[in-house]
């Protein structure tokens, strides 16, 4: 895992108690964290990589997997 995907996952073990197991782990489809956690997920990505998401941002897709929200990390940072 990258430094970014170890920081997501160590918010979401301590926030959620969900344990990724990899970063291509399917945490929405799989039911690991549900819309209300992604928004928290979201807010946590805003603050600790200074990012400004917008609504477009806010897709499943970005926040399916550790590796999707390590892109969108990328791409906004």
């Amino acid at each position: 895992m990258t430094e970014i995907e170890q920081k997501i996952s160590q918010f979401m073990q301590d926030t959620f108690g969900v344990a990724v197991v990899t970063a291509n782990t399917s945490l929405v489809s799989e039911g690991y964290i549900d819309s209300m956690q992604v928004l928290e997920v979201a807010m946590f990505l805003e603050t600790e990589f200074g990012l400004a998401l917008d609504e477009a941002d806010l897709i499943v897709e970005n926040f399916d997997t550790l590796s999707a929200m390590s892109s969108l990390v990328s791409a906004r940072g």
